[in-house]
């Protein structure tokens, strides 16, 4: 399921792609993130409060390899297969993720909410009402935008939730795309594996606007308009060629992936099994 060969002019295509891939995207994104309420704390100075995620994303060779700086388990993605392959080194389990497969449960997920929605609409009270509002925009964003050319600082506001993104420019389109297409599918996994997470679309709505302007985030800090709603604070770390501890990190996944000391099982019998494991936080 994992090596399976490509011939002909198909096989000589995605070695192309690969190799271009492989010169233009070979990077390294290391995330933190925090409380924002805490960092924004009237009078707030000193050491930065621990975080409460930390991941590392290596690009390389048209795939990315993505694991938190706690545990023994790695995502990694492979756009050209349509897929992620999640390998957890604990419980020595493997499994293959398709595109499709996060789409569907997401289609059930969106009908749910729109079925949950019209229920709240005919009881017709002000709460309902209110919480009508709130899951039509989890599925629906739409925000006010604004963009600070001195500072690069991007703005995108709502009653619901607002976002302020710190950006940064790059001479590859390729790699601003690689790194935004890799998050679009890690926010649409995150929700499967994250209780916590919210719907995808409002971070997909940021993603397209850092399209439009041809940059990337540095620093994204996110709040919900309720107190005890998301307050969130990603700051994302660039390093723009891979080191040998990351080449040793990547080599031996792949090598632990094709060894025979991992079982294959199925996605629904992975989230099963491993009810404890976790995919790094991509709510921002």
């Amino acid at each position: 399921m994992f090596h399976k060969p490509v011939s002909g002019l198909a096989g000589i295509a995605l070695l192309l792609f690969c190799a271009a891939a492989a010169r233009a995207q070979d990077f390294r994104v290391y995330t933190t993130i925090r409380d924002a309420r805490t960092l924004e704390a009237p009078g707030k100075t000193g050491t930065p409060s621990h975080p409460t995620g930390r991941s590392t994303s290596l690009f390389h060779a048209g795939k990315v390899y993505d694991y938190l700086d706690a545990g023994h388990q790695i995502m990694i993605f492979e756009p050209a297969h349509d897929r992620f392959v999640i390998v957890d080194g604990s419980s020595r389990h493997i499994t293959a993720v398709p595109f499709e497969f996060i789409e569907n449960r997401l289609f059930r997920a969106e009908k749910a909410t729109e079925e949950k929605i019209a229920q709240l609409i005919a009881e017709g009270t002000p709460e309902a009402i209110r919480q009508a509002g709130l899951l039509q925009f989890w599925l629906n964003p739409r925000f006010k935008e604004s963009y600070d050319e001195r500072k690069h600082i991007l703005t995108l506001s709502s009653p619901f939730l607002s976002y302020e993104v710190e950006c940064s420019g790059h001479d590859s389109a390729e790699v601003i795309e690689a790194y935004l297409n890799y998050t679009d599918w890690a926010q649409r996994m995150n929700y499967l594996v994250n209780p916590r997470a919210m719907f995808p679309a409002p971070r997909l709505a940021v993603n397209d606007v850092l399209r439009r302007r041809k940059v990337l985030p540095v620093k994204v800090t996110l709040h919900a308009s309720r107190r005890d709603g998301l307050h969130l604070r990603a700051e994302h770390r660039y390093n723009w060629t891979l080191d040998a501890t990351d080449m040793k990190t990547i080599t031996y996944w792949e090598r632990l992936m094709t060894s025979g000391k991992v079982r294959e099982v199925s996605p629904e019998q992975y989230f099963e099994v491993d009810s404890g494991a976790t995919t790094p936080d991509r709510r921002k």
